[in-house]
C-alpha cells in the first residue's frame, strides 16, 4: 500500500485529502477519564471491570461510545476504501485497518484520539482478515490471505518492522458467512500465546485437514503451535477463560474446554450449542443464534452447569458490561429477500442481571466492536 494511506487531518489543518485517506473527526472527551494500561480490554488484577468505551466500525467509519455519558461520535470517515476492526490499544489510542479501494491491500493505522495524530504502522498486500495485539502492543498477530485462498497467520513487530510467517490454515475458497462462523485473534494476558479462530478455512472437500492449519488453533508468540483442534469437529466460538487457563470452544460433538497447563480436553458442564461467547469469571454469556428472531440470551455457569436465560427475544451478540450487567444487540425479523431469518438493528440494551430489566442504549453495534474496561 503506498503512503497515500496516510490519514489527512482535514478537521485540524483544512489540507485537501487523496480519494483513498480518511478524514479524522472531533474526537470524543477522554479527559480525566483513564489511564494508558498495558492491557487495556482487561481490568487490573484486585479490581471488577466495567465497560468505560467502545469502539466499532460502521465499514467507512469508526465510532467511539462513552459507557458513562452514554454517547457516541464518529472519530474517523473514509473517503473510499473501508475503515475496519478497531481496536484499543490504550486509553487514548485506537488502531484500525484502512482497506485500499482498489486493490485487496490493507495497511494497520493508528489514531491518537486526543491529539488526532496518526500513524500507519504497517501495510499488507493481501489484505487484513483479522488482527490482535499483544498486551505490550509491540506485536501484532494477524490474518492475510494469498491469491490461492489460503489464509496465512503472521505476526509483525512494530520494533523490528519485521514480518515471520506461522504458515497457514486450511484452503478459504469464499462463501457466505453463517452464525456458525467467527473469526479472531486474541492474545493471553501474558502475551505466551494466541487463539487463533478462522472458520472460513474449510479446506477442499474430503482432504483432511493437519492440526497446524486447524480452523481453531492456540500458537506461541513466536508463532510454534501449541494446540490445533480437531477440524473435523468444527470447531467454533471460541473464547480465553477468565484465568487464560483454558480455551472454551464449541463443536459439533458439543462443548469443550482446552486446558493450557496440560494440553487435556474436558467436557463443559451444561455446555451447548452457544454463540458469541463473553466470558465474567465463573459466568458464561452467549446466544442460541442470531438465524432465529427468538434468539434469547443465556448466561451458563461454567462450574456448576446451570444456565438462566436473561432479557428478551430478540437479543444476540452479549457482552458483559459489568458484574451485573450485560449488553446485547437487538435482531428484527427480515422483511423481503434475506440470506437469514433476521437482520440486526442498530439498537443495543443493558440487561440488568439482577432484575432482568432492560434498557436501550445510545450505542449502535456490538459486532466486531472491541471494549475498554476500568
Amino acid at each position: 500500500m503506498s503512503p497515500r494511506g496516510l490519514i489527512c487531518l482535514v478537521a485540524l489543518l483544512g489540507l485537501s485529502c487523496t480519494a483513498a485517506t480518511p478524514v479524522v473527526q472531533d474526537p470524543p472527551d477522554l479527559s480525566g477519564s483513564l489511564s494508558p494500561s498495558p492491557s487495556p480490554t482487561k481490568a487490573r488484577k484486585g479490581s471488577a471491570p466495567t465497560a468505560r468505551f467502545v469502539v466499532y466500525s460502521t465499514g467507512d467509519q469508526i465510532v467511539v461510545y462513552d459507557a458513562k455519558k452514554d454517547v457516541e461520535r464518529v472519530v474517523a470517515r473514509a473517503q473510499s476504501g473501508g475503515l475496519t476492526l478497531p481496536r484499543w490499544m490504550d486509553a487514548k489510542t485506537v488502531s484500525f485497518v484502512q482497506e485500499d479501494a482498489d486493490s485487496a491491500a490493507a495497511a494497520v493505522t493508528r489514531l491518537d484520539l486526543q491529539s488526532r495524530a496518526v500513524t500507519q504502522l504497517f501495510d499488507v498486500a493481501g489484505g487484513i482478515r483479522a488482527y490482535g495485539w499483544s498486551p505490550d502492543h509491540g506485536t501484532v498477530a494477524y490474518i492475510t490471505m494469498d491469491s490461492r485462498g489460503f489464509p496465512y497467520l503472521q505476526y509483525y513487530s512494530l520494533l523490528t518492522q519485521a514480518k515471520t510467517s506461522a504458515g497457514s490454515l486450511a484452503l478459504a475458497l469464499g462463501r457466505e458467512v453463517t452464525p456458525d462462523d467467527d473469526v479472531r485473534i486474541d492474545w493471553s494476558e501474558d502475551g505466551t500465546m494466541v487463539l487463533v479462530v478462522y472458520t472460513p478455512a474449510d479446506g477442499e472437500q474430503g482432504e483432511r485437514v493437519p492440526s497446524p492449519q486447524s480452523q481453531l488453533q492456540v500458537r506461541d508468540a513466536g508463532g510454534g503451535l501449541v494446540f490445533g483442534a480437531r477440524h473435523t469437529d468444527q470447531p467454533t466460538h471460541a473464547v480465553w477463560s477468565s484465568n487464560q487457563k483454558r480455551v472454551y470452544f464449541r463443536t459439533d460433538q458439543g462443548a469443550r474446554a482446552w486446558v493450557a497447563a496440560t494440553g487435556a480436553i474436558e467436557g463443559v458442564p451444561g455446555g451447548t450449542r452457544w454463540f458469541n461467547p463473553s466470558i465474567r469469571g465463573r459466568r458464561m454469556a452467549y446466544d442460541t443464534g442470531q438465524d432465529d428472531p427468538a434468539a434469547r440470551i443465556r448466561v451458563l455457569n461454567l462450574r456448576a452447569g446451570s444456565t438462566e436465560t436473561v432479557g428478551g427475544s430478540g437479543r444476540f451478540h452479549p457482552l458483559f458490561a459489568s458484574d451485573r450487567a450485560v449488553w446485547a444487540q437487538v435482531l428484527e425479523r427480515c422483511v423481503g429477500s434475506c440470506l437469514y431469518p433476521t437482520v440486526p438493528t442498530n439498537q443495543v440494551v443493558r440487561i440488568n442481571l439482577r432484575n432482568d430489566r432492560e434498557a436501550t442504549l445510545a450505542l449502535q453495534r456490538l459486532q466486531g466492536a472491541d471494549v475498554l474496561y476500568r
